[in-house]
């Protein structure tokens, strides 16, 4: 998605193909961060002798649509009207974030920083996500949002297949391929670094699946690969707060801040 976000600046800056280039590298990579994430994950874990049974376990967020709606001996109209207003107010949050975001992207454009359109909605989406966890003033259910995200993402993707001309890859399999795997050897390379900075612990070794997945895939890559090694080794609800900060927002900031500069640099 993120590829996908950068391709226009990209044809713009006259690089043709850009698209589909960004699409078969993104597909290459979600399917190498889920397949050797779990196993680098683990190979840490058995090679350092890790356990994390002894790990605490994550105390679980109160969803407040859960929360909101009647008990089962209630009504089960009352249940569905609560569930369907829990979804209507977390669509209209998001409508709102990426409303007050466009304005927020033009203004940045208009002081001429060259940004993805969808920067500006993940800056207010952040201070409206912080202010609900610090008040509790609009409710949102992380279930929910997640839900709608999935179903974005999965809309995203469809449509940009659809539309993409493939067969502009013919001329760019070897080096693509050859980009696959010096992005492979470079991150597994990195994996034992990651380990020793986040403290070599058991999470640190979770934390370094997790690297794997959003390196080379998407935030989603390093969260099912963790979840596969937690489920075998033990919680470890620390990994699961720090991969998805980086991978889910950190990461999108300094991509679109290197991406940015490298285009301007090169026009």
């Amino acid at each position: 998605a993120t590829g996908l976000a950068f391709a226009p600046l990209f044809e713009e800056a006259g690089v043709s193909g850009a698209a589909p280039v960004a699409l078969a590298m993104a597909m290459a990579g979600i399917v190498s961060g889920a397949l050797i994430g779990g196993p680098a994950g683990g190979w840490l874990v058995e090679r350092n002798r890790l356990d994390g049974r002894s790990s605490p376990a994550p105390k679980p967020r109160v969803d407040p649509a859960a929360q909101a709606a009647p008990d089962a001996s209630g009504d089960a109209g009352d249940e569905e009207s609560a569930e369907t207003w829990a979804v209507m107010k977390n669509a209209v949050l998001l409508l709102v974030a990426m409303a007050l975001g466009s304005w927020l992207s033009a203004w940045i454009e208009a002081r001429g920083v060259t940004l993805p359109a969808y920067i500006g909605a993940m800056i207010v989406a952040s201070v409206i996500r912080n202010l609900d966890d610090l008040t509790g003033w609009f409710g949102l259910s992380m279930r929910i949002q997640d839900t709608i995200g999935a179903v974005s993402l999965s809309l995203f993707l469809t449509m940009a297949l659809m539309t993409l001309e493939l067969w502009e890859l013919a001329g760019l399999a070897l080096p693509l391929l050859v980009s696959l795997i010096a992005q492979v050897v470079l991150i597994l390379f990195s994996v034992p670094l990651v380990f020793r900075l986040m403290g070599r612990d058991y999470e640190s070794a979770v934390m370094g699946s997790g690297f794997v997945g959003f390196m080379l895939g998407t935030t989603a890559n390093a969260m099912a690969v963790m979840r596969a090694l937690v489920e075998r080794y033990g919680p470890a609800p620390r990994a699961f707060l720090v991969a998805p900060l980086v991978g889910a927002f950190f990461i999108d900031f300094i991509n679109a801040l290197l991406v940015t500069w490298g285009i301007n640099l090169l026009q």
